[in-house]
């Protein structure tokens, strides 16, 4: 049930029998946004951390496995997530 790649997740409510992650690609394009791959490569070059947290993914059936390679991903409670923040310049909650 799960996507082979986070490039080929359904676009929310907005998918349109595929055509929604389509249409959204082309307009990144367009408007010159970076793709999904290299805002995630750019992202690493920077260091920036990204926290999954493991009661979300217990909660919906996720696996490490299944979690896409990220060079700075780490896997957290929500205290230890809450304590981090605390001490972060920026942080954002998904």
């Amino acid at each position: 049930m799960l996507p082979k790649s986070r490039n080929n997740l359904k676009l929310s409510n907005l998918n349109m029998a595929g055509m929604g992650p389509v249409m959204i690609k082309s307009l990144m394009k367009k408007k010159n946004v970076m793709s999904l791959d290299e805002m995630f490569r750019q992202a690493a070059e920077l260091g920036i951390e990204i926290t999954v947290c493991e009661m979300s993914m217990d909660l919906m059936g996720f696996k490490k496995e299944e979690i896409i390679d990220y060079p700075h991903l780490r896997y957290a409670g929500a205290t230890t997530f809450v304590a981090d923040a605390g001490e972060s310049a920026m942080q954002l909650f998904i």
